[in-house]
């Protein structure tokens, strides 16, 4: 290595030791908050069910924005069952109690229920 390569180097290494740090200061002040501006006015069009005995099927037309979305089954006794994940987009299969009376679309990080389904059968 010559003497104009070696300071190139040297440069080019003050240069990554200055961009990285600061990049990654930057990029933790970004607030999770944005998480809470989900409008669910429109969710319910975005979600269907199939209900066949105890077998629920479960579509999702668009991926919730929220990272973790769970859904549940509430029974009569209003006892919550957890029946899955349903973040992404897709058909989910579960089995659900016979004497369940409603869906709830739950937001795990932000602690919100974003959906409340009466349950046909």
């Amino acid at each position: 290595m010559n003497t104009q390569l070696r300071n190139q180097h040297i440069f080019l290494w003050l240069i990554i030791a200055i961009i990285l740090p600061t990049g990654l200061l930057i990029s933790t002040e970004i607030p999770s908050s944005y998480l809470s501006n989900f409008d669910n006015s429109k969710a319910t069009s975005d979600v269907n069910y199939y209900v066949e005995g105890n077998h629920l099927t479960f579509q999702v037309f668009h991926p919730f924005k929220a990272p973790t979305v769970f859904l549940y089954a509430i029974e009569k006794n209003n006892k919550e069952h957890f029946l899955g994940d349903v973040t992404a987009k897709g058909n989910f299969h579960f089995k659900i109690p016979s004497n369940t009376i409603s869906l709830k679309v739950f937001d795990q990080h932000n602690k919100i229920s974003l959906i409340q389904l009466s349950l046909k059968r």
